[in-house]
C-alpha cells in the first residue's frame, strides 16, 4: 500500500469500509457464522451430512432430510442466500429473476422506513417484556423482581450500568441493535442499520431492551444459585434444561464503585469446560427470559431475506408463544402452580399498555369508538393481544376471518404494513380512500397524531373482532 500510487491509494481507499457497524454485518458476522457451522458440523459440513444421513436410515423421507437441511441454514442465517425458496415455490425463474443484493437492499430500506413510521410507541409494548423473566424462573416473582430491579437501576445509575455491561459482554451478547434488527427487520445494509439506530435510541428501545437484557442476566445469576444451593422438586429439570450440574456454580461477591453489591456465578474458575457450561447457560437463559424471535421460533419461510415485507413484525407473535405460552404450559404440566400468577399478569398488563397508548394517541377523551366498552371488553382484548393464550396460526386464522365480515379479502390483515400501505395508496389514487389520511399514514411516527387503526370499526362490533381488527402496530 505504501509504495502504490495515488491513484493506487485511492482506489484501495474506496474499498474500504469505515463504518464500524457495515463492518461487523459485512465480515464480524458471517465468519461467527461460519466458525459456529464448522465448530457443530465440521469444515466441510461432514457431521452434518453424517446426521442427515442417520435420519435417512431411520427411515425420514427426502421431504423430511431436506426441511432438516434448511432449518440448519436458517439457524445459521443462510437460507435464502442465492434466492427466495418461497418465491421459487411458485416459479424458481422468478424466484431467481429476482435474487440480489439490490432486491434485499430495497426490502430493508422499506422494513427501515416502517419502523420510521410505526414505532414511536414501541416502547409501550415492550413493557411487559420483564414479565418473561418470572416465566422463565417458574414463576418465582422474587428472584425476577431482584433482576428488574437492578435492571431499572441501570436506567440512571452509571456505575450500575457500567457492571452489568461488563457483565454482558463476558457473555458476548451486548449488541442490542442486532437483537432488535432481528424482530423489527430493516438492518443489514449500512443505510438502513444507521436508520434503525436513530429509531430505537430515539423511541427509548435500544436502552430497554438493554435494561431488560441487564435484568434478565441478574435473575439469572440468581436462578442458577438458588436451584444449586437450595434445590427444590423442580431444581434438577431447571439445571438440566440449562445443561449444567449444581456442582459447576461457584459463587462471588462483586463490589461496586457505589458501594453495592452483589452475589454472582464465578464465570472464571481455570476449569475452561465448566466455565463454558455457566456462561452458555447464562446467555440460554437470557435469551430465554427475554424475547429475541428466533428462526427456531418462527415459520420457516420467515428466514427468506425476500419474504421480509410479509414477515415483517410477526416474529414477535411467534416468540411469545413458543418462549412465554410454551413455558407455562410445560411448567403447568409439571405441577408448577407458582407459574399462574406471572401468566395471569400478562392480560392485565397489556390492559394497562393498551391504556396509555389510547391516552397518547386519543387524549383525555379517549378512543371514541370504545366509549361503549366495559371491563370484559377490555379483558378479552387484553387476553386476545398479549399473545400468550392464542397460537399466532389461530390468531391469524381469526383475523382472516373477520376481514372477511367486514368487507375486506380474506387475509388482508397478514400482509404486512408496506404491502398493506401500498394498498391504501393504490385507494388513496383511485378515489376510494382519503388521500389526505394517506399522506397522514406515511409520515414518520405516525401513530403519535393520526387515530389508532384508522380505517374504521363500528362502534357496535364485538371486543374480540375489534382487538383481531387491529393493525400490527408494534
Amino acid at each position: 500500500y505504501s509504495k502504490g500510487t495515488d491513484a493506487q491509494k485511492k482506489e484501495f481507499a474506496e474499498l474500504q469500509v469505515s463504518d464500524p457497524y457495515e463492518a461487523v454485518a459485512s465480515y464480524v458476522e458471517p465468519a461467527i457464522r461460519r466458525a459456529a457451522y464448522a465448530r457443530r458440523f465440521g469444515d466441510d459440513g461432514a457431521k452434518l451430512e453424517r446426521v442427515l444421513g442417520r435420519m435417512k436410515t431411520q427411515g425420514a423421507t427426502d421431504a423430511q432430510v431436506r426441511e432438516a437441511r434448511n432449518v440448519v441454514a436458517a439457524t445459521l442465517g443462510s437460507y435464502g442466500h442465492e434466492y427466495s425458496p418461497t418465491i421459487a415455490m411458485l416459479s424458481e425463474s422468478l424466484a431467481k429473476k429476482v435474487a440480489g443484493r439490490d432486491s434485499q437492499a430495497t426490502i430493508q430500506g422499506l422494513q427501515a422506513y416502517q419502523n420510521v413510521r410505526l414505532l414511536p410507541l414501541a416502547t409501550l409494548s415492550s413493557i411487559i417484556d420483564p414479565l418473561g423473566i418470572a416465566v422463565r424462573t417458574g414463576g418465582d416473582m422474587k428472584t425476577a423482581w431482584e433482576g428488574m430491579k437492578l435492571g431499572l437501576r441501570t436506567l440512571f445509575d452509571g456505575s450500575t450500568k457500567a457492571d452489568m455491561l461488563d457483565a454482558l459482554s463476558m457473555l458476548g451478547a451486548t449488541d442490542e441493535m442486532s437483537t432488535l434488527a432481528a424482530g423489527f427487520g430493516g438492518g443489514t445494509t449500512p443505510l438502513t442499520r444507521k436508520v434503525n439506530d436513530f429509531v430505537f435510541r430515539l423511541n427509548g428501545l435500544a436502552g430497554w431492551t438493554r435494561a431488560t437484557r441487564f435484568m434478565a442476566l441478574h435473575a439469572g445469576h440468581q436462578f442458577l444459585i438458588k436451584h444449586a444451593t437450595k434445590p427444590n422438586k423442580h431444581s434438577q429439570r431447571y439445571l438440566d434444561e440449562l445443561g449444567i450440574k449444581a456442582g459447576d456454580i461457584e459463587t462471588e461477591t462483586l463490589y461496586l464503585p457505589n458501594g453495592r453489591s452483589r452475589e454472582a456465578v464465578k464465570l472464571f474458575t481455570g476449569n475452561k469446560a465448566r466455565d463454558t457450561r455457566v456462561q452458555h447457560a447464562l446467555s440460554q437463559f437470557i435469551d430465554e427470559a427475554i424475547l429475541r424471535p428466533g428462526s427456531t421460533q418462527r415459520p420457516l419461510w420467515h428466514s427468506d431475506p425476500y419474504m421480509g415485507l410479509v414477515s415483517q413484525y410477526k416474529g414477535f407473535a411467534y416468540a411469545i408463544w413458543d418462549q412465554v405460552g410454551g413455558r407455562i404450559a410445560r411448567e403447568w404440566s409439571k405441577g408448577n402452580v407458582a407459574i399462574l400468577m406471572p401468566a395471569l399478569l400478562y392480560a392485565p398488563i397489556t390492559i394497562m399498555v393498551e391504556l396509555m397508548r389510547e391516552l397518547i394517541q386519543h387524549g383525555p377523551e379517549g378512543d371514541a369508538r370504545r366509549k361503549d366498552w366495559g371491563p370484559d371488553d377490555y379483558l378479552l382484548m387484553g387476553v386476545d393481544r398479549s399473545n400468550v393464550f392464542f397460537s399466532p396460526r389461530d390468531r391469524a386464522i381469526a383475523q382472516s376471518i373477520n376481514d372477511v365480515k367486514n368487507n375486506r379479502v380474506f387475509g388482508s390483515s397478514q400482509i404486512g404494513p408496506t404491502i398493506s400501505q401500498a394498498r391504501d395508496i393504490y385507494s388513496a389514487a383511485s378515489a376510494q380512500r382519503s388521500a389526505g389520511k394517506t399522506f397522514e399514514d406515511a409520515l414518520p411516527a405516525s401513530p403519535l397524531w393520526k387515530r389508532w387503526n384508522d380505517d374504521g370499526i363500528a362502534d357496535n362490533v364485538p371486543a374480540v373482532a375489534a382487538a383481531n381488527l387491529v393493525k400490527e402496530n408494534v
